[in-house]
């Protein structure tokens, strides 16, 4: 298959995904633009270092693939081919923060670490909060 039948393909599901009859395809697309764009300022600024704060952002992602009836492993595509920019800029924000904050046996936890592992996990949040 090259490029333009798979991409085709795709613009033939998101039609389909579009015509679904499911609680978000109801909503205004105003609602949903400015909804995701409260979503990702709420993500965005939390601090770099506030990994718990992060956690309980998944909550509104889930409910509107539940509520969406959405398909996962396109999302799970689109952060493949991601990836490798993901991973450059949490590997250079190891390497540069490496202020430790605590001990695990031998292996201690830099500020780094929880600042990348912060990062990645707000990407993949707005990347999903765009998908949706």
């Amino acid at each position: 298959m090259n490029i333009f039948e798979k991409a085709k393909y795709r613009m033939i599901e998101l039609d389909d995904s579009s015509r679904r009859n499911t609680i978000i395809n109801k909503l205004h697309p105003v609602i949903k633009i400015l909804t995701t764009i409260g979503f990702l300022v709420c993500v965005l600024s939390v601090n770099k270092y506030d990994l718990s704060r992060l956690i309980y952002f998944i909550v509104w992602p889930i409910l509107l693939i539940i509520a969406g009836d959405i398909k996962i492993k396109p999302f799970l595509k689109l952060i493949f081919y991601l990836s490798p920019f993901l991973i450059a800029f949490v590997i250079a924000n190891v390497i540069i923060d490496r202020i430790p904050v605590f001990y695990i046996g031998n292996f201690y936890i830099t500020t780094g670490m929880i600042s990348a592992l912060t990062l990645l996990i707000k990407n993949v949040y707005s990347i999903l909060a765009c998908y949706i």
